[in-house]
């Protein structure tokens, strides 16, 4: 008993000293969860491809085509290219692009291209996402 005391009275000593050790652990804690949201370990887009499509149907856009390419390794990272084409109103549009661009994953808008027809706006994304290797 006297081992587990002494470890508890060093325990207890090192809280008096420190006593914002908590708090700051816990904000530390919430900062590396957020990290997991913005680069996951995870390579996959399937939660990417649920939220864009959530995204799309909140804006009032027509998700017309979902394409991952091949990844792209780069030392600590993967990329991860998925062309998306999309219809709607310019400004339908322009609240999907909001959506996207706030997500909680690191999304890139790599290139952009949009034509108009005679009623809607057709836009083709290449966007990328990432994962931590």
């Amino acid at each position: 008993f006297r081992q587990q005391n002494e470890a508890i009275q060093q325990m207890e000593s090192f809280e008096k000293e420190h006593p914002a050790y908590l708090s700051e652990k816990t904000r530390l804690d919430e900062m590396e969860n957020q990290a997991e949201k913005f680069l996951p370990k995870e390579k996959t887009t399937g939660e990417f491809l649920q939220q864009v499509r959530q995204a799309a149907e909140i804006s009032g856009v027509e998700l017309l085509k979902w394409q991952p390419l091949e990844g792209i390794r780069a030392e600590q990272i993967y990329e991860w290219p998925i062309q998306l084409e999309a219809e709607g109103s310019y400004f339908s549009l322009r609240t999907f692009l909001q959506q996207i661009q706030t997500l909680p994953r690191f999304v890139r808008i790599r290139q952009m291209e949009m034509k108009v027809t005679k009623s809607k706006v057709h836009c083709t994304l290449m966007v990328s996402v990432y994962s931590k290797v």
